[in-house]
């Protein structure tokens, strides 16, 4: 997705990087960035991720369906896929898996004071409550292997266009 381009491009500026990608097409549009090779994979099919994470040091994973309300697809990426990623990660000794979670593990907490990171998780959509379950089984695993996230909130700019169409729409 446009999160994982953008992580790609960066890290490809200081290292080589394996991106894994889900069509063909995605796959060769990544192995045109310099110092990156695309890899087919999908997060939902544990023997990809086995091959996708072999001889690789650490892993930052920006998999996730956004849907509100689609508890089944979310249950699927979000949860079985983190399980399959973090699974591979210590079968194949990965040193460092970082996730890119979310803001919206907090849900809808009615406050005026900033939210902060040790703050409880109270989601209630499918997104919210499957990315808090993300971090609950990355962090459930450190003692086989490190591991960090990140909780960014609506990101907007090119590439992304969830949310720029939805601004457009309005307007």
């Amino acid at each position: 997705g446009s999160m994982g381009r953008h992580y790609v491009r960066r890290l490809a500026e200081h290292t080589p990087v394996r991106a894994m990608a889900r069509s063909d097409r995605d796959v060769e549009d990544l192995s045109q960035i310099p110092n990156v090779t695309g890899v087919k994979a999908d997060v939902t099919d544990l023997d990809s991720m086995r091959r996708a994470t072999e001889n690789v040091g650490i892993v930052f994973h920006t998999v996730a369906n956004m849907s509100l309300t689609d508890w089944g697809t979310n249950n699927k990426v979000n949860v079985g896929g983190t399980e399959n990623l973090a699974k591979a990660a210590e079968e194949n000794g990965i040193r460092h898996l970082h996730l890119v979670s979310s803001v919206g593990v907090y849900g809808g907490q009615e406050t005026d004071q900033h939210i902060k990171e040790d703050a409880p998780h109270n989601a209630s959509n499918a997104y919210g409550v499957t990315k808090s379950r993300q971090e609950s089984i990355v962090f459930d695993s450190s003692n086989r292997f490190e591991a960090s996230a990140v909780r960014p909130a609506n990101v907007i700019g090119p590439e992304i266009d969830v949310w720029t169409h939805a601004i457009l729409n309005v307007l």
